[in-house]
């Protein structure tokens, strides 16, 4: 009950019809609007969600070298912001191209600088070899030479003991005769020896 004792008046039904109606405008109008703001968050919410796929692809594929290339090899990621698998397959193959690329460069560089360190190797074991014969050779002089040296001692020692047999010894002459006297004694010594043979 209201103030006053009077009791509240009804609405009848016709009259909740006319402001059913009256306010059927407004909130049709409401719902459009709810609506449209609903689709443009989920179309806000999509474009965010695409765009941070983007990124994280871009991010851990090592291949998404796409932003920054040549101009002839240039790739333009679909207007929808979504990778597709054609791209994705285009950008694998590009980056296994690469890294092939790479990789036999690296392979070829590698053989290459093994033969040459087979090389160098070789050289150096031709060189150790003759290092080892002419140890061998060094190791054979040194009894070579004392055996050289062995017979030449053997044939001054018999040059020496020969000279001294066929020296001639000379007795009673003074150490400190002059010259002249010295040959005269000779000539008449060789004249008296000759004599006794006689």
């Amino acid at each position: 009950m209201e103030e006053g004792g009077k009791e509240p008046q009804r609405e009848t039904r016709d009259e909740q019809v006319a402001i059913a109606k009256a306010m059927a405008p407004s909130k049709q109008t409401k719902l459009k609007d709810t609506a449209r703001h609903v689709r443009k968050d989920r179309q806000w919410q999509a474009q965010e969600d695409n765009e941070a796929e983007a990124d994280n692809i871009a991010e851990t594929n090592v291949g998404a070298q796409c932003v920054v290339m040549e101009v002839d090899h240039m790739q333009v990621i679909p207007d929808e912001g979504q990778i597709t698998k054609i791209f994705l397959k285009q950008m694998l193959q590009d980056l296994r191209a690469t890294i092939k690329e790479d990789f036999t460069l690296i392979i070829s560089n590698l053989h290459r600088e093994i033969a040459e360190l087979g090389d160098r190797n070789d050289n150096l074991e031709v060189k150790a070899d003759d290092l080892c014969l002419a140890h061998i050779e060094m190791d054979d002089k040194p009894q070579k030479i004392e055996e050289e040296n062995t017979k030449l001692w053997h044939k001054i020692a018999d040059l020496e003991d020969r000279a001294r047999r066929n020296n001639a010894r000379f007795r009673g002459i003074p150490e400190s005769v002059s010259t002249d006297k010295f040959v005269d004694y000779i000539l008449n010594s060789m004249c008296s020896f000759g004599s006794h043979n006689r």
